[in-house]
């Protein structure tokens, strides 16, 4: 992983030397986060359907230890494009923009993680469209 953050930065250094005369910087960094798995909505207006929605969802919170409640987890790149002048303009109103290089999700509990890892090229080559 750290190697593909090293190749993005060698496109990001090549681009702020363009955006330095420009009042403009740009910024790469790494972020991991998780979030939590949701359940299946169960609510319908229909009775019968709802019944069914309920016991799928019973079902989905036992098949749940066999996942060990894991939780969508997502490793990603984040390309942040700032000021020079940081008094220029606040933090909260700059762009972000984040590449995702690997990822582990699922819709709602029950469901089998899906595991992603997204190609190291595809990666690099939206870094350096975006920029």
């Amino acid at each position: 992983m750290q190697e593909i953050k090293n190749k993005a930065q060698i496109i990001v250094d090549k681009y702020n030397t363009q955006l330095t005369s420009s009042g403009i910087k740009i910024a790469l960094s790494k972020k991991y986060f998780e979030s939590s798995v949701e359940e299946r909505d169960t609510y319908h207006p229909d009775a019968g359907v709802g019944l069914l929605k309920y016991v799928d969802a019973f079902f989905d919170k036992k098949k749940e230890q066999k996942y060990k409640y894991e939780r969508n987890k997502y490793h990603c790149l984040i390309l942040s494009i700032l000021p020079i002048d940081p008094k220029l303009v606040l933090r909260e109103y700059c762009k972000d923009y984040a590449f995702v290089l690997r990822k582990v999700e699922r819709a709602h509990i029950g469901e089998k993680p899906q595991r992603v890892v997204v190609e190291e090229r595809k990666v690099l080559n939206k870094i350096e469209r975006k920029l």
